[in-house]
Protein backbone atom coordinates (compact mmCIF):
# COMPACT_ATOMS: atom_id res chain seq x y z
CA UNK A 1 0.00 0.00 0.00
CA UNK A 2 1.44 3.38 -0.99
CA UNK A 3 1.95 6.26 1.44
CA UNK A 4 -0.74 8.26 -0.42
CA UNK A 5 -3.31 5.54 0.31
CA UNK A 6 -2.78 5.92 4.05
CA UNK A 7 -4.06 9.51 4.24
CA UNK A 8 -7.73 10.48 4.56
CA UNK A 9 -9.66 10.39 1.30
CA UNK A 10 -10.46 13.58 -0.57
CA UNK A 11 -13.22 15.64 0.99
CA UNK A 12 -14.54 19.06 -0.06
CA UNK A 13 -12.67 22.00 1.44
CA UNK A 14 -13.99 23.72 4.55
CA UNK A 15 -13.12 26.99 6.23
CA UNK A 16 -10.74 25.15 8.57
CA UNK A 17 -8.96 23.21 5.81
CA UNK A 18 -8.54 26.37 3.76
CA UNK A 19 -7.11 28.22 6.76
CA UNK A 20 -4.59 25.48 7.55
CA UNK A 21 -3.71 25.30 3.87
CA UNK A 22 -2.88 29.02 3.85
CA UNK A 23 -0.71 28.61 6.95
CA UNK A 24 1.20 25.74 5.38
CA UNK A 25 1.64 27.62 2.12
CA UNK A 26 3.01 30.59 4.06
CA UNK A 27 5.54 28.38 5.84
CA UNK A 28 6.61 26.80 2.55
CA UNK A 29 7.10 30.17 0.86
CA UNK A 30 8.98 31.53 3.88
CA UNK A 31 11.33 28.56 3.60
CA UNK A 32 11.81 29.23 -0.12
CA UNK A 33 10.60 25.74 -1.10
CA UNK A 34 8.61 24.59 -4.09
CA UNK A 35 5.57 22.32 -3.82
CA UNK A 36 7.55 19.62 -5.63
CA UNK A 37 10.40 19.80 -3.12
CA UNK A 38 8.02 19.57 -0.14
CA UNK A 39 6.18 16.68 -1.76
CA UNK A 40 9.43 14.78 -2.19
CA UNK A 41 10.38 15.45 1.45
CA UNK A 42 7.16 13.88 2.78
CA UNK A 43 6.80 11.15 0.15
CA UNK A 44 3.99 12.87 -1.73
CA UNK A 45 3.39 14.40 -5.12
CA UNK A 46 3.49 18.07 -6.06
CA UNK A 47 -0.26 17.84 -6.78
CA UNK A 48 -0.89 16.51 -3.26
CA UNK A 49 0.88 19.51 -1.69
CA UNK A 50 -1.14 21.83 -3.93
CA UNK A 51 -4.41 20.24 -2.81
CA UNK A 52 -3.40 20.44 0.85
CA UNK A 53 -2.68 24.15 0.45
CA UNK A 54 -6.03 24.73 -1.28
CA UNK A 55 -7.85 22.91 1.52
CA UNK A 56 -8.99 19.96 -0.60
CA UNK A 57 -7.11 17.35 1.43
CA UNK A 58 -7.33 16.91 5.19
CA UNK A 59 -3.98 15.95 6.62
CA UNK A 60 -3.35 13.93 9.78
CA UNK A 61 -1.43 15.29 12.81
CA UNK A 62 1.46 12.99 11.84
CA UNK A 63 1.64 14.54 8.38
CA UNK A 64 1.49 18.00 9.96
CA UNK A 65 4.65 17.10 11.89
CA UNK A 66 6.33 15.85 8.71
CA UNK A 67 5.48 19.07 6.90
CA UNK A 68 6.85 21.11 9.82
CA UNK A 69 10.11 19.18 9.48
CA UNK A 70 10.19 19.84 5.73
CA UNK A 71 9.64 23.57 6.32
CA UNK A 72 12.44 23.70 8.90
CA UNK A 73 10.20 24.71 11.81
CA UNK A 74 10.17 21.38 13.68
CA UNK A 75 12.26 22.98 16.45
CA UNK A 76 9.42 25.38 17.26
CA UNK A 77 7.34 23.14 19.53
CA UNK A 78 4.53 25.66 19.85
CA UNK A 79 4.24 25.99 16.06
CA UNK A 80 4.31 22.23 15.53
CA UNK A 81 1.67 21.62 18.20
CA UNK A 82 -0.57 24.29 16.66
CA UNK A 83 -0.29 22.57 13.27
CA UNK A 84 -1.03 19.16 14.80
CA UNK A 85 -4.08 20.48 16.68
CA UNK A 86 -5.37 22.18 13.54
CA UNK A 87 -4.99 18.92 11.60
CA UNK A 88 -6.78 17.00 14.36
CA UNK A 89 -9.71 19.43 14.23
CA UNK A 90 -10.11 18.86 10.49
CA UNK A 91 -11.31 15.33 11.07
CA UNK A 92 -14.17 16.29 13.42
CA UNK A 93 -17.30 15.55 11.34
CA UNK A 94 -20.12 18.07 11.07
CA UNK A 95 -23.74 17.03 11.58
CA UNK A 96 -24.42 17.50 7.86
CA UNK A 97 -21.89 14.82 6.85
CA UNK A 98 -24.34 12.13 8.00
CA UNK A 99 -26.86 13.15 5.33
CA UNK A 100 -25.72 10.82 2.56
CA UNK A 101 -28.61 11.56 0.21
CA UNK A 102 -27.60 15.17 -0.35
CA UNK A 103 -25.12 16.45 -2.91
CA UNK A 104 -21.53 16.93 -1.78
CA UNK A 105 -21.58 20.51 -3.02
CA UNK A 106 -24.62 21.31 -0.90
CA UNK A 107 -23.01 19.71 2.15
CA UNK A 108 -19.89 21.75 1.50
CA UNK A 109 -21.98 24.92 1.46
CA UNK A 110 -23.65 24.00 4.76
CA UNK A 111 -20.23 23.70 6.38
CA UNK A 112 -19.14 27.11 5.12
CA UNK A 113 -22.46 28.70 6.04
CA UNK A 114 -22.22 27.46 9.62
CA UNK A 115 -18.83 29.15 10.08
CA UNK A 116 -19.84 32.49 8.55
CA UNK A 117 -19.86 35.79 10.42
CA UNK A 118 -22.18 37.39 7.88
CA UNK A 119 -24.69 35.94 5.39
CA UNK A 120 -26.04 38.18 2.64
CA UNK A 121 -28.75 36.74 0.42
CA UNK A 122 -30.98 37.59 -2.53
CA UNK A 123 -33.85 35.26 -3.43
CA UNK A 124 -35.89 36.15 -6.56
CA UNK A 125 -38.78 33.66 -6.18
CA UNK A 126 -38.81 31.75 -2.87
CA UNK A 127 -38.18 32.52 0.79
CA UNK A 128 -34.58 31.78 1.71
CA UNK A 129 -33.93 28.49 3.51
CA UNK A 130 -32.73 30.06 6.76
CA UNK A 131 -36.13 31.73 7.17
CA UNK A 132 -38.37 28.86 6.12
CA UNK A 133 -40.97 27.34 8.44
CA UNK A 134 -41.17 23.55 8.52
CA UNK A 135 -44.38 23.46 6.45
CA UNK A 136 -42.99 25.83 3.82
CA UNK A 137 -39.66 23.99 3.70
CA UNK A 138 -41.36 20.61 3.30
CA UNK A 139 -43.35 21.92 0.36
CA UNK A 140 -40.15 23.23 -1.27
CA UNK A 141 -37.94 20.16 -0.78
CA UNK A 142 -40.69 17.79 -1.91
CA UNK A 143 -40.92 19.27 -5.41
CA UNK A 144 -39.76 16.71 -7.97
CA UNK A 145 -38.73 14.22 -5.28
CA UNK A 146 -40.08 10.68 -4.85
CA UNK A 147 -37.48 9.41 -2.38
CA UNK A 148 -38.91 9.96 1.14
CA UNK A 149 -35.49 9.54 2.75
CA UNK A 150 -34.02 12.28 0.60
CA UNK A 151 -36.98 14.55 1.35
CA UNK A 152 -36.53 14.07 5.10
CA UNK A 153 -32.77 14.63 4.88
CA UNK A 154 -33.23 17.83 2.89
CA UNK A 155 -35.84 19.00 5.40
CA UNK A 156 -33.56 18.18 8.34
CA UNK A 157 -30.66 20.00 6.71
CA UNK A 158 -32.75 23.08 6.00
CA UNK A 159 -34.15 23.36 9.50
CA UNK A 160 -30.89 22.55 11.29
CA UNK A 161 -29.03 25.18 9.25
CA UNK A 162 -31.24 27.78 10.90
CA UNK A 163 -29.30 27.35 14.14
CA UNK A 164 -26.89 30.02 12.85
CA UNK A 165 -29.63 32.59 13.48
CA UNK A 166 -29.97 31.74 17.17
CA UNK A 167 -26.41 30.82 18.13
CA UNK A 168 -24.28 33.03 20.38
CA UNK A 169 -22.98 35.19 18.94
CA UNK A 170 -25.58 35.08 16.12
CA UNK A 171 -24.64 35.53 12.50
CA UNK A 172 -25.22 38.91 10.83
CA UNK A 173 -27.98 37.97 8.36
CA UNK A 174 -29.30 40.31 5.65
CA UNK A 175 -31.80 39.05 3.10
CA UNK A 176 -33.40 40.73 0.11
CA UNK A 177 -36.80 39.14 -0.60
CA UNK A 178 -38.39 39.59 -4.00
CA UNK A 179 -42.00 40.76 -4.05
CA UNK A 180 -42.63 37.63 -6.12
CA UNK A 181 -41.82 35.48 -3.08
CA UNK A 182 -44.63 37.19 -1.17
CA UNK A 183 -47.14 35.93 -3.73
CA UNK A 184 -45.71 32.51 -4.66
CA UNK A 185 -48.17 30.31 -2.75
CA UNK A 186 -45.82 27.54 -1.68
CA UNK A 187 -47.95 25.05 0.26
CA UNK A 188 -51.06 27.20 -0.20
CA UNK A 189 -52.22 30.55 1.25
CA UNK A 190 -52.16 29.48 4.90
CA UNK A 191 -48.66 28.00 4.76
CA UNK A 192 -47.45 31.12 2.96
CA UNK A 193 -49.20 33.39 5.45
CA UNK A 194 -47.65 31.62 8.42
CA UNK A 195 -44.28 31.73 6.67
CA UNK A 196 -44.47 35.49 6.13
CA UNK A 197 -45.62 36.06 9.72
CA UNK A 198 -42.51 34.16 10.83
CA UNK A 199 -40.30 36.47 8.77
CA UNK A 200 -41.98 39.58 10.16
CA UNK A 201 -41.26 38.35 13.69
CA UNK A 202 -37.63 37.46 12.98
CA UNK A 203 -37.01 40.80 11.27
CA UNK A 204 -37.52 42.59 14.59
CA UNK A 205 -34.32 41.08 16.01
CA UNK A 206 -31.16 43.15 15.79
CA UNK A 207 -29.01 40.73 13.77
CA UNK A 208 -31.60 39.90 11.08
CA UNK A 209 -32.41 42.42 8.35
CA UNK A 210 -35.09 41.75 5.74
CA UNK A 211 -35.84 44.02 2.80
CA UNK A 212 -38.47 43.57 0.10
CA UNK A 213 -37.55 44.27 -3.51
CA UNK A 214 -40.72 45.77 -4.97
CA UNK A 215 -42.10 45.14 -8.47
CA UNK A 216 -41.19 48.71 -9.42
CA UNK A 217 -37.47 47.88 -9.62
CA UNK A 218 -38.12 46.02 -12.88
CA UNK A 219 -35.32 43.88 -14.29
CA UNK A 220 -33.33 44.01 -11.06
CA UNK A 221 -35.82 41.52 -9.66
CA UNK A 222 -34.79 38.70 -11.99
CA UNK A 223 -31.14 39.29 -12.80
CA UNK A 224 -28.64 37.85 -12.02
CA UNK A 225 -30.77 35.37 -10.08
CA UNK A 226 -30.47 34.25 -6.48
CA UNK A 227 -27.13 34.17 -4.69
CA UNK A 228 -25.44 34.26 -1.30
CA UNK A 229 -22.27 35.95 -0.04
CA UNK A 230 -20.62 34.54 3.09
CA UNK A 231 -18.19 36.67 5.08
CA UNK A 232 -15.79 35.55 7.80
CA UNK A 233 -13.71 36.86 10.66
CA UNK A 234 -9.96 37.34 10.64
CA UNK A 235 -8.27 36.90 7.27
CA UNK A 236 -10.65 34.32 5.80
CA UNK A 237 -11.79 35.53 2.35
CA UNK A 238 -15.47 35.92 1.49
CA UNK A 239 -17.22 33.22 -0.53
CA UNK A 240 -20.06 33.30 -3.01
CA UNK A 241 -22.74 30.68 -3.59
CA UNK A 242 -25.18 30.27 -6.46
CA UNK A 243 -27.84 27.55 -6.58
CA UNK A 244 -28.49 26.73 -10.26
CA UNK A 245 -30.72 24.30 -12.12
CA UNK A 246 -27.73 21.98 -12.61
CA UNK A 247 -26.38 22.15 -9.08
CA UNK A 248 -24.77 24.39 -6.50
CA UNK A 249 -21.69 26.46 -7.29
CA UNK A 250 -19.26 27.79 -4.67
CA UNK A 251 -17.23 30.82 -5.75
CA UNK A 252 -13.92 31.77 -4.14
CA UNK A 253 -12.48 33.96 -6.87
CA UNK A 254 -12.18 37.46 -5.32
CA UNK A 255 -13.35 39.15 -8.51
CA UNK A 256 -16.49 37.02 -8.80
CA UNK A 257 -17.32 37.40 -5.11
CA UNK A 258 -16.90 41.19 -5.42
CA UNK A 259 -19.38 41.20 -8.32
CA UNK A 260 -21.94 39.44 -6.13
CA UNK A 261 -21.25 41.85 -3.25
CA UNK A 262 -21.64 44.87 -5.54
CA UNK A 263 -24.90 43.44 -6.90
CA UNK A 264 -26.18 42.85 -3.37
CA UNK A 265 -25.36 46.42 -2.35
CA UNK A 266 -27.19 47.70 -5.43
CA UNK A 267 -30.28 45.66 -4.49
CA UNK A 268 -30.11 46.99 -0.91
CA UNK A 269 -30.12 50.55 -2.27
CA UNK A 270 -33.21 49.89 -4.43
CA UNK A 271 -35.20 47.74 -1.99
CA UNK A 272 -37.76 49.01 0.50
CA UNK A 273 -36.40 50.02 3.89
CA UNK A 274 -36.45 47.34 6.61
CA UNK A 275 -39.38 49.06 8.34
CA UNK A 276 -41.39 49.45 5.14
CA UNK A 277 -40.56 45.85 4.24
CA UNK A 278 -41.95 44.47 7.50
CA UNK A 279 -45.12 46.49 6.97
CA UNK A 280 -45.49 45.11 3.44
CA UNK A 281 -44.93 41.56 4.66
CA UNK A 282 -47.56 41.96 7.40
CA UNK A 283 -50.07 43.29 4.88
CA UNK A 284 -49.50 40.21 2.79
CA UNK A 285 -49.90 37.96 5.86
CA UNK A 286 -53.37 39.41 6.40
CA UNK A 287 -54.31 38.77 2.77
CA UNK A 288 -53.09 35.17 2.87
CA UNK A 289 -54.78 34.22 6.13
CA UNK A 290 -58.03 35.95 5.11
CA UNK A 291 -58.32 33.99 1.86
CA UNK A 292 -57.14 30.60 3.20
Amino acid sequence: MSHDQLVPKYMPPTRRTRRLGRVLKGLRLAAGLSQKTVGTEVGKSEAWVSRVESGEIRITPALASELALAYGVSGDREQVEALREAAKDLNQPGWWQQLDKLSQRYLTYIGFEGDARGIFVYEPVLIHGLLQTEAYARAVVSVGQSDPVKIEQRLKARLTRQDVLTRRPPVDYHVIISAAALFCEVGGPRVLGEQLAHIAELATTGHITAQVLDWSVGARMVTPGGFTVLSYEDDDPDLGYVDTAVGEVMLDDPGQVKELTDTFNDLVAHAMSPLESVQRIRERVTQCLTTS
